[in-house]
């Protein structure tokens, strides 16, 4: 895993380029501490690399890299679990390779398939290729958007990087807020799309590519996948089997490395068992865990700290174990730092992953991660209680109503200015692309429940991953997720949502048995229903028992001790970077609220706060 800049297409000298690309990649080059490179393409496009050894730790697996005959050069980030597969393969249509890494055999592979190597690739990554002899450029980005692209035009000149800050420091461009996608975020904790935050400055899409002239830059992505869903007849037996088999498969390819590989570990059963699984094939597997400082004996302790069944499960797998408590003077002193890299504001709170990063890459350069097993698998089962509607409109408004949490769409409008009209285009953005979710659900399935799982895999997934990549290439960690490797992916979009979320418990919420309105139930055994059963092996019984509990820090005490002064003085002044964007003094009200403990207005607190951090940071 490494970081990335090409500049294409640039009228000046040839050093200049070169010049220009060693900048962006000298801003990012914490993501590739081993080596860092820049050079020319052409006379008029350069690339720049900066690695973090994974791979064949030889000097010649180095970027940019280029083929033996000096006509591909490939600029790459990213892991290719199925490489020793592909390679085998190239070599029955001649090809002899020179390294052992996977860097080559995307090299090779477009040389012997050209686009269609995309297909063919099971792993996480972003790469742009240099045709040299045609001055053809082909760009891809993996399936899911494990790893990020940035992009921005500027006249002819096309800039990408792994992180925006390469673009703005290569193109010497000043960055500006986008309003749309701040709204989006205040709405949503989401952009719902390929958006950022700064105005031009686009997102590659996932699974697709763009091929095009290296004097004719415009960008053109063609999807080369798309997640649908199609039910399979198989009973949840069969599919439990064919569910073991791949995970086992996938731990077997995400654990292949030339440096140790470790494991990210919280009480979930999800890390528990990647855990488990990762020590089964490196058994010097270490783990790592991130508490908070709070009483865990009392009931809002035991709802953020897991440390303790964090512990349990570290004897269980008999790894060497780490912790590192976060607290909120902590995340007081480091939050101007944790903007520099997370850049713009994405789903919830990120600072957590950015915190356990830090104690992993203290002890190796691979952590494995859980994610993804909640959104393929039905992880969030108090959000699924919109599809039990009959009618597509009353879904849809619910549906969309249990993703505003940041206040009650009345206050929201209130504080953001909108209007009924940009109220709606907003609302817009989000039915549309829940409408295109509909669309790719085929066969006798819950139409509206498999939706649900489409868009989170999509939207809320790719705003993880993001955060989960920034936080853990700070400090130059390798992060993989082995429950998004191909084959779980293709078989999770085959099974029945009932077997994923169990009916009869999932029904009882939908009656509202276990709250008003159908809120979170008091068990959350409900969802993950076949993932659970192929896991339960694998984890001790106060594991699998436990209840469910997301990653994220007592950011609503934080608010009321460590970080109320800055709130009050910074956040909420009326020369704060957002005092244009939001009106001031009904943000002073909602932070006051929240103050008294007479509202819980954490999520609105932690929007503002997290994009007042990165404004200040990269806009002023």
């Amino acid at each position: 895993m490494c970081g990335l800049v090409a500049i294409l297409n640039y009228s000046s000298d040839g050093e200049q380029i070169v010049r220009m690309a060693e900048s962006g990649i000298a801003s990012i080059s914490h993501r590739g501490p081993d080596f860092q490179s820049a050079e020319r393409c052409s006379s008029r496009s350069a690339f720049a690399h900066a690695r973090l050894s994974i791979l064949d730790l030889s000097p010649e697996a180095n970027m940019p890299f280029w083929d033996a005959d000096m006509d591909l050069c490939i600029v790459f980030n990213g892991q290719i679990y199925n490489h020793e597969d592909l390679r085998n393969e190239l070599r029955t249509h001649g090809i002899n390779f020179r390294t052992r890494s996977d860097t080559e055999v995307i090299v090779e592979g477009f040389r012997v398939w050209g686009k269609s190597v995309v297909e063919k690739l099971n792993g996480m990554f972003a790469f742009i290729i240099f045709r040299k002899s045609t001055s053809e450029v082909f760009v891809a980005r993996d399936r899911l958007g494990i790893k990020p692209l940035y992009y921005l035009k500027h006249g002819n000149t096309l800039y990408f990087g792994s992180e925006v800050k390469a673009l703005a420091v290569a193109s010497g461009q000043k960055l500006t807020l986008d309003r749309d996608a701040f709204d989006r975020y205040m709405a949503y904790q989401n952009f719902f799309g390929e958006q950022t935050l700064f105005k031009g400055v686009e997102l590659f899409p996932s699974a697709s590519f763009a091929s095009f002239h290296e004097a004719s830059p415009d960008l053109e992505p063609r999807r080369y996948w798309r997640a649908e869903f199609r039910p399979t007849e198989e009973s949840d037996a069969e599919i439990s089997h064919r569910l073991e088999e791949a995970l086992n498969a996938s731990m077997q390819r995400h654990t292949q490395a030339d440096v140790q590989v470790n494991s990210f570990l919280s009480g979930g059963i999800d890390s528990c068992a990647i855990a488990k699984l990762g020590a089964e094939h490196r058994s010097d597997l270490a783990t790592f865990t991130c508490g908070f400082d709070i009483d865990t004996d009392s009931a809002t302790g035991a709802a953020f700290d897991e440390r303790q069944r964090a512990r349990l499960m570290a004897r269980h797998v008999n790894s060497v174990h780490r912790e590192t408590e976060l607290t909120g003077q902590i995340f007081f002193d480091h939050m101007h730092e944790w903007a520099r890299y997370a850049e713009e504001p994405r789903v919830g709170s990120s600072f957590p992953n950015f915190w356990v990063s830090r104690l992993g890459a203290a002890h190796g350069k691979v952590c494995l991660s859980g994610t993804g097993g909640d959104e393929l698998f039905g992880g969030y089962p108090w959000r699924y209680r919109a599809a039990m509607r009959d009618d597509w409109d009353e879904f849809n408004q619910l549906y969309r109503t249990q993703w505003q949490r940041m206040l009650p769409a009345e206050t929201l409008s209130r504080v953001m200015g909108w209007s009924s009209e940009k109220t709606a285009e907003i609302d817009a953005v989000f039915d549309d692309r829940l409408q295109d979710c509909r669309k790719r659900v085929h066969g006798q399935a819950n139409v509206f429940g498999e939706t649900c799982l489409l868009f989170e895999l999509e939207t809320f997934l790719a705003g993880l991953l993001l955060i989960e990549d920034k936080a853990s290439m700070a400090h130059g960690l390798e992060v993989r997720v082995p429950f998004l490797d191909s084959q779980i992916v293709d078989l999770a979009l085959q099974i029945p949502f009932a077997s994923k979320v169990a009916t009869e418990e999932y029904n009882k919420m939908h009656e509202g048995i276990y709250g008003v309105g159908g809120g979170r139930p008091m068990s959350f055994s409900s969802g993950k229903k076949i993932l659970r059963q192929v896991l339960q092996p694998h984890v001790p019984d106060e594991i699998y028992n436990a209840r469910k509990q997301g990653f994220s820090p007592p950011f609503e005490l934080w608010c009321r001790n460590e970080l109320k002064s800055y709130l009050i003085e910074d956040v909420f002044s009326p020369t704060a970077p957002l005092s244009d964007l939001l009106d001031i003094n009904i943000a002073k009200q909602l932070l006051q609220q929240h103050l008294d403990g007479t509202e819980n207005n954490r999520l609105f607190l932690w929007g503002t706060l997290a994009t007042h951090l990165c404004v200040e940071t990269y806009l002023t």
